[in-house]
């Protein structure tokens, strides 16, 4: 029993394995299950689409949710905000790769990124280049592939916002770490002794820590921003007018409460 946009539904599971859901909201709803959650999209049959991911060779997922005052959309707004890469988060440097565009309900964007700071927090001095290559899909859904060549590693890292009835967002997030090959960043040793599904997880734990120390810098920029039209938007800023007004699809008037996002991806931990 879970308790969503105001209704009590219910997730169920046949015998074989597929989910069901009872008193879900909307006319249409479909359920998938992606990164060790349920995603319940709601919205029109001919918006949805599911987001393609390969689980195979991957980590078990490291699942984390804070509750933020603020909107899905504001969240999503980090990927076009290319400034606060540096202001917010201390990168050293940003290059686009890919420029951001836009595809019907997708997002899609490359960038290469140094970090001052490793990718597991504080205690990791290394400085490191990183290749992010992004994919949104609407408002509820965006998937970042991190590729670490000196460190031969790569991370999957997922946010899912989930607007909550009475307002506020239920973040949702997973860390996931590739076990495919010897990872570079341990001693050889470890990597003949230790299985590298074992190894992965626990570096997909240690990453996720690191990944709350960012997720948490933006939390009291997200819960202080105020409607301001039109914006106020210099050159660095990256295409916020542009992703705004590709957000401005999802919309409906007549949405599950006032001016939700419509098509909306809720998730929920697998039961």
């Amino acid at each position: 029993m879970i308790s969503y946009f105001g209704h009590h539904s219910t997730l169920t599971r046949s015998p074989s394995g597929e989910l069901h859901g009872r008193n879900l909201p909307g006319n249409f709803n479909k359920l998938v299950e992606l990164h060790g959650t349920v995603l319940h999209f709601v919205g029109t049959k001919d918006q949805w689409k599911a987001p393609q991911v390969d689980s195979a060779g991957w980590s078990e997922p490291q699942c984390q949710q804070w509750f933020v005052d603020t909107h899905p959309q504001e969240i999503l707004e980090n990927t076009v905000d290319t400034a606060h890469f540096k202001k917010v988060h201390g990168y050293k440097s940003l290059c686009t790769l890919e420029p951001i565009h836009f595809d019907g309900p997708l997002m899609l964007a490359q960038f290469e990124v140094t970090r001052l700071e490793g990718l597991f927090g504080k205690w990791d001095r290394r400085e490191i280049r990183m290749h992010l290559n992004i994919e949104a899909s609407g408002l509820g859904y965006s998937k970042v592939e991190i590729e670490i060549p000196q460190l031969a590693l790569r991370v999957r890292q997922v946010v899912m916002p989930t607007p909550q009835k009475d307002g506020g967002v239920k973040l949702f997030a997973t860390t996931e770490v590739q076990h495919l090959r010897e990872l570079t960043s341990l001693p050889r040793f470890l990597n003949r002794i230790i299985p590298r599904r074992l190894i992965a997880l626990l570096l997909a734990t240690i990453a996720a820590r690191g990944m709350a120390t960012d997720v948490k810098q933006d939390f009291s920029i997200w819960e202080h921003k105020r409607y301001i039209n039109p914006p106020l938007i210099v050159r660095e800023d990256g295409p916020i007018g542009r992703y705004r007004k590709w957000a401005g699809q999802f919309y409906s008037p007549t949405g599950l409460n006032g001016p939700t996002p419509n098509p909306t991806i809720g998730v929920h931990r697998v039961p």
